[in-house]
């Protein structure tokens, strides 16, 4: 293939044969990796554009009055395509389109090869964040004024199809003739492209890179091994202090008080919190104290972080700074659990098995990409499918791999050479699950007695759950898929066939096991069922949109019934599987590597299932140590049904964390409630503890100009009917929205209530030229739609205030609007038993627990839009409640200097236009 065109076309909709028609057609010509041609033109639709797609494209009606009709010119744009490879950026909707709208008006339907440039992205970019196009110009630095435009669409496309194909000839011959052979499973002709560029490179004697190498044929890049770097800084015959390793000079005044502060707390072995200064870089101020005390100590600290994202924005982030400001060199080193890191030993086996469908060839694709280029092994640097999460987490179960004394990778596997390297660190960065899964001992024969939680106002809830266990319907469903049936070529019958072929013993028949499997599916089923027959009538976990029940399974007979069958019938299959598993695991060492891998695929399921034996612990534990419940999503609760289970408190894991080390420090920006730690003290299980804390004030410069204000015109949702109330919130949210003319995000702490008034704003069609996104109710996850939120200009994002914490927003929001003071939902289970809990003991359930946890939340809130927008914005509270209860005030005192603005409607947009 010499001829290429790039292709990307502009239309009013998704279906030609619904009456979309396209409005804009541009095409690329690439010839010898040379852009040779540019061909663009509007297209007449001959129906209206919608605003939606205006706002979206730029393309109005006043454009295409004049263009050409779309049989006008496709003539030319067969011929454009006459002998090319069709190339576009989601190719099949692009092509589809063109072929249907070709049909429509009587022409010829086209003939050609695809490429797929976000196919392509996947595989020879692993590691990008976005596949969107716009994120993409962005990552390679291209113009791209005029993204949804075809031309500039079209050019963008063309110019990083011509990047991958540079890349794609950078790779070793053994690298590209393994991507070579997969790609005969692609939907695309991919497979041309690569067997051209290896059949050139098999013409020259090819110069192997020396920053690769290939062992056992899979190529990877070499990895680095770490020694001890602070045995070469110190004399221990001499006294350090601070300013001994960090540049104070490069540090305000107030950033080094932090750091002192830090330093000393963790030196003198104490139990500490500390709220940082909002305008203080608080990672940065840690991680240098850290160092300094780690290399004076001869000991590393152990950085945890509420998730793995919040880690690699420390590594991406903070370390470059933190070197510059270091007079000493450093290393810190990133730290997960041992899943995280490919295994390559399985790796190396599961690129053999011929049986895999579209999603695991692009994973294995990416996966060889992707070791030519990391120093690692943290697969979590791969942008994977949800599929390609799936086969992940089958090829990362290392149990048995692990005992095979024939691993041939032992000396080169990932996680091994991280615990080394982390051995020799100043810092080890990690996250509150693998702190907490490990908190007896991180490292091996390394003392941890030093430890900073990052994130704290998360901990607690972080710990609680790595302690929970959890049983849904779904996974059920996925591992019965997997297993199959003995007639099937799934995995039952793969093993039923490798035990004959073998001719091992087992003391069930095949027979026997397709009646277990039958029977463990249907009472399965029958259990579920009754479950959601159960969920249907109890009440509604509002804010995130659940149905819950908490409930006791010996207090319905019926439930309890139907339980002990499912369990029966699972005890049934899970001992045949499990002899079955040690019959094959004595023939293990004979087996070929294929063999191999399937019986590792076994013990995976096997091990998978041991989530309803686990479930059976805590449906008969006799002491009530922790809460049960039955939810589901309401958008689509049959489906979504799982039983939970979390610790009533872990207050005695914490504690008995705590005494294992020598300093703990907590920060965050938000841990005090009117300049009191105590509860944050209390839910972390420090009242026992003697703990020092220190609240460090942010003084908001003039700089940053983030209004608070608080409407008087909406009225308290009890004196009207909730219809009225919504009708009132969401007229307000139109104004606001008009008068900004740019990004809201607004907060519900009810998700019915959510739902209803985008709804009633989307009907309304007052916003059309804005994009609504709403939790739960456009498609894809709230995380997915807060990364479409932040790629437009205009659009307004309804979210509930639970997640509000974890999702990554980015760039400027004009507005914030919360609807309803954040109180969580009484019919949340854990925290309705807290709330009991509390009344039991004589206390006030709302002064103890309800109140504090919703002035942390807004709190939460506010900082986070704070920390977004560093020149102006607005936050908006619609709750009268603010300023007429008795409460109110307390939210209020709780927040950086700010001062409350009580106003109406028309003063509110009056002071939006003149700021």
């Amino acid at each position: 293939m010499n001829k290429f065109v790039i292709v990307d076309i502009e239309t009013t909709g998704h279906s030609p044969k619904k009456g979309d028609r396209i409005i804009q057609f541009a095409g690329v010509v690439i010839e010898n990796e040379k852009i040779v041609d540019i061909y663009t033109t509007y297209i007449n639709p001959e129906i209206p554009i919608s605003p939606f797609i205006t706002e979206l494209t730029g393309i109005d009606n006043e454009q295409v009055a004049t263009a050409p009709l779309f049989h006008e010119v496709a003539e030319d744009i067969i011929q454009l395509l006459d002998g090319a490879c069709f190339v576009a950026h989601n190719v099949h909707f692009d092509y589809t389109f063109l072929q249907e709208q070709l049909e429509i008006n009587n022409f010829p339907l086209l003939n050609c090869p695809l490429l797929d440039t976000v196919e392509m992205t996947r595989i020879f970019m692993p590691t990008i964040e976005s596949l969107k196009l716009n994120d993409i110009a962005t990552f390679a630095g291209f113009d791209h004024d005029r993204p949804h435009q075809a031309d500039s669409d079209a050019f963008v496309t063309a110019e990083w199809f011509l990047t991958l194909l540079q890349k794609i000839n950078t790779f070793p011959k053994r690298t590209i003739n393994q991507l070579r052979k997969y790609s005969k499973g692609l939907r695309t002709n991919l497979y041309e492209i690569l067997d051209e560029i290896y059949e050139k490179k098999t013409e020259t004697k090819e110069k192997f890179p020396e920053h690769l190498e290939i062992y056992r044929g899979i190529v990877y890049k070499k990895q680095k091994l770490i020694d001890n770097q602070s045995e070469q800084i110190i004399d221990g015959n001499q006294e350090y202090d601070l300013e001994d390793f960090i540049n104070k000079d490069k540090l305000r005044a107030e950033q080094w008080n932090l750091v002192e502060y830090i330093y000393k707390c963790l030196s003198d072995g104490e139990l500490s919190l500390v709220e940082a200064d909002l305008t203080q870089k608080k990672e940065l101020s840690y991680l240098l104290a850290a160092t300094a005390l780690s290399i004076i100590k001869q000991e590393p600290v152990v950085v945890s972080l509420a998730t793995i994202g919040n880690q690699q924005m420390v590594v991406d982030e903070v370390l470059p700074q933190l070197k510059s400001i270091l007079k000493v060199p450093i290393h810190v080193q990133l730290l997960k659990g041992k899943q995280q890191y490919l295994n390559l030993w399985k790796f190396e086996r599961v690129l053999k098995d011929e049986n895999q469908n579209y999603d695991e060839i692009i994973t294995k694709m990416q996966m060889l990409v992707w070791l030519t280029e990391t120093e690692t092994g943290d697969v979590s640097e791969i942008n994977l499918s949800s599929a390609g999460i799936q086969f992940l987490k089958k090829i990362s179960d290392i149990t048995i791999a692990e005992a095979d004394h024939n691993n041939p990778w032992k000396n080169r596997d990932f996680y091994k050479n991280a615990i080394n390297n982390a051995q020799h660190a100043q810092v080890i960065l990690t996250n509150h699950h693998f702190l907490m899964a490990n908190r007896s001992k991180v490292l091996p024969n390394v003392n941890m007695n030093y430890c900073i939680i990052d994130d704290a106002h998360l901990f607690e809830k972080n710990a609680e759950k790595y302690f929970g266990k959890r049983l849904s319907y779904s996974s059920l469903k996925f591992y019965l898929n997997q297993l199959g049936s003995p007639e099937q070529l799934k995995l039952v019958g793969k093993i039923e066939k490798l035990i004959k072929d073998k001719s091992i013993y087992t003391k069930e028949s095949t027979l026997m096991i397709q009646n277990y499997l039958q029977d463990f599916s249907e009472k399965g089923e029958e259990f579920f069922q009754l479950c959601y027959h159960l969920l249907k009538t109890s009440k509604k976990d509002s804010e995130q949109g659940k149905i819950s029940l908490q409930i006791e399974i010996h207090e319905n007979d019926s439930l309890l019934y139907c339980w002990e069958r499912f369990y029966d019938a699972y005890l049934n299959i899970h001992q045949a599987f499990y002899q079955r598993l040690l019959a094959l695991l004595d023939n293990y060492q004979n087996m070929t590597d294929q063999e191999k891998l399937l019986v590792e695929d076994f013990a995976f399921l096997i091990k998978q299932l041991t989530q309803i034996s686990d479930m059976q612990q805590e449906f008969t534990m006799e002491d009530v140590k922790n809460i049960i419940w039955l939810e589901a999503d309401l958008k689509s609760p049959q489906s979504t049904i799982v039983w939970k289970s979390l610790p009533v408190d872990i207050h005695e894991q914490l504690a008995d964390f705590y005494l294992s080390k020598k300093a703990v420090l907590f920060i965050s920006h938000s841990l005090t409630i009117k300049n009191s730690f105590a509860y944050t003290s209390e839910q972390l299980g420090l009242d026992s503890f003697p703990y020092v804390s220190k609240q460090f004030q942010t003084n908001i410069n003039k700089e940053v100009s983030v209004h608070l204000y608080a409407m008087n015109d909406i009225p308290n949702i009890l004196e009207v009917s909730e219809e009225e109330f919504i009708e009132i919130i969401s007229n307000h949210i139109i104004a606001i929205a008009q008068t900004v003319q740019g990004k809201l995000f607004i907060t519900f702490s009810s998700y019915e209530m959510l739902k209803k008034a985008y709804n009633l704003i989307k009907d309304s069609e007052l916003l059309d030229e804005f994009v609504l996104l709403a939790q739960g109710v456009s498609g894809g996850s709230v995380h997915r739609l807060a990364k479409q939120f932040n790629r437009f200009e205009k659009a307004l994002f309804f979210s509930t205030t639970s997640h509000i914490e974890t999702l990554q927003l980015e760039g400027k929001i004009d507005a914030m609007i919360v609807v309803r003071l954040p109180f969580a939902s009484p019919n949340e289970p854990v925290f309705a038993n807290r709330l009991k809990v509390i009344k039991s003991k004589g206390k006030s359930p709302f002064y103890e627990l309800s109140l504090p946890d919703a002035i942390l939340r807004f709190k939460h809130s506010y900082i986070k839009y704070l920390k977004l927008n560093h020149t102006k914005g607005f936050f908006i509270v619609f709750d009268k409640r603010i300023f007429d209860s008795k409460y109110g005030p307390a939210f209020i005192d709780s927040l950086p200097t700010v001062s409350m603005n009580i106003v109406d409607l028309p003063e509110l947009c009056q002071c939006l236009e003149d700021v």
